[in-house]
């Protein structure tokens, strides 16, 4: 059942009372009944000035208003408009729209977040991401696990390799010192200048991580392992295809819904649930963070983090011995791909 959301243009009572019925009026012209949606929910943020306000200018300095602007009078101009916003703003109060009136109110960017009248599973989770997100400076490195005598690649199927090969454990160490050297120049600071690393429970998580552990703090866990192939897990792709080939055709013709057969066998959406406990850690952890994952897993939080289509998600390209830089901001997140050859010329 869908759900509208709007971010209140409206910020007095009068106004929200106004515009509601204008709301309902276009829901319903688009709708048999009304009660094919859960609702109008007003999006109210409200900000200490002192606590975040500084820090708020600054992120607000980057949207597209104030693109190629001078930073001065960019300034000077969101002041202004703070200003005015603020002498006509009324606070939502319950009593709105006799009672009914549906909102999420969002103080100090997830500091508190205030309900009301929100039912439903979407407005629950919607709530509950809200109080786990934050605008603090860190970065997310994504990485597969090193090269093994099984590689995790589109050439096996299911569970990942065993120990490290020679060159999969020099990119484990190089990894390593990359972002020893990377901490140590970093310009961030508070918790986000920290490091935490998140990992697989499988045997080439735990060699791909042998020297980070000793560097920072390791959490495991199986929501980060691969996707599993049931019954033919660990089976090479080639045999895959000869001795299984209508499947095999029925994957590549839809690798997104396509499950593995047996128990525990997976699709790319069932990977995509999976991982929404792993997403929610990301945006709440206010360190920076290494997740070391397998494809699949890899592919699912390179897809959130860069708004790309679920419908591409297989088909994301990312090579082994590669690290994927992410700052997530609030207005989207910046992606850089770093080479084991980069890694080595910066320490």
């Amino acid at each position: 059942m869908p759900i509208f959301f709007f971010h209140t243009r409206f910020p007095d009572r009068s106004g929200r009372a106004y515009c509601l019925p204008l709301f309902l009026r276009v829901l319903s012209s688009k709708f048999e009944t009304l009660r094919t949606f859960t609702g109008v929910f007003f999006f109210p943020v409200e900000t200490d000035l002192f606590s975040f306000g500084f820090q708020n200018y600054k992120l607000k300095l980057k949207n597209d208003d104030y693109k190629n602007q001078d930073p001065d009078a960019a300034l000077r101009d969101f002041k202004q408009r703070v200003k005015a916003y603020e002498a006509v703003y009324e606070t939502i109060e319950d009593n709105e729209d006799m009672g009914d009136i549906q909102y999420i109110k969002l103080y100090n960017v997830g500091q508190k977040v205030v309900t009301r009248n929100c039912k439903g599973y979407l407005p629950s989770q919607v709530a509950f991401y809200l109080q786990n997100i934050h605008i603090g400076p860190r970065k997310i490195w994504l990485t597969r696990p090193a090269e093994s005598v099984l590689p995790d690649s589109e050439y096996d199927v299911g569970e990942g390799g065993e120990e490290l090969t020679e060159e999969g454990r020099r990119y484990s160490m190089t990894v390593a010192k990359y972002l020893q050297a990377e901490q140590e120049t970093s310009k961030i600071t508070g918790p986000g200048a920290e490091i935490l690393i998140l990992a697989g429970t499988q045997k080439v998580d735990r060699e791909s991580i042998a020297h980070l552990q000793m560097l920072y703090p390791v959490a495991t866990t199986p929501l980060l392992n691969e996707i599993h192939g049931g019954e033919l897990s660990g089976m090479d792709r080639e045999s895959f295809r000869k001795q299984y080939p209508e499947m095999w055709k029925q994957r590549e013709q839809d690798k997104l819904e396509f499950r593995f057969p047996g128990a525990g066998g997976e699709s790319y959406q069932d990977v995509i649930q999976r991982v929404r406990p792993i997403i929610v850690e990301l945006e709440r952890q206010p360190r920076s963070l290494v997740v070391v994952c397998h494809l699949a897993v890899q592919r699912c939080l390179h897809a959130y983090f860069m708004g790309i289509e679920v419908s591409k998600v297989p088909y994301i390209d990312l090579p082994t011995h590669e690290l994927t830089e992410l700052i997530p901001s609030p207005f989207g997140t910046d992606c850089r791909h770093i080479t084991q050859v980069e890694m080595m010329s910066h320490f």
